[in-house]
């Protein structure tokens, strides 16, 4: 059976106001390190064995979403 991590990653933007905004919400911040929150839920997947992750957002942070996953 092939595991297939799925991170939910919409916002509004509005609960960590104003360091999280519309365009940049919380997911994009650097809060406990200088790595934003959605990296370092990448990362720690790193020793699971996965065929692909996948990340789930708003189409308005497209880019963010791609960044984050590089």
């Amino acid at each position: 059976m092939a595991l297939i991590p799925t991170i939910i990653a919409g916002g509004s933007g509005t609960r960590l106001w104003p360091l999280s905004r519309q365009m940049f919400p919380k997911q994009f911040v650097a809060l406990m390190s200088k790595r934003p929150m959605l990296v370092e839920t990448i990362d720690r997947l790193a020793n699971i064995d996965h065929d692909r992750i996948y990340l789930v957002g708003n189409c308005d942070h497209e880019f963010l979403l791609a960044d984050a996953a590089e």
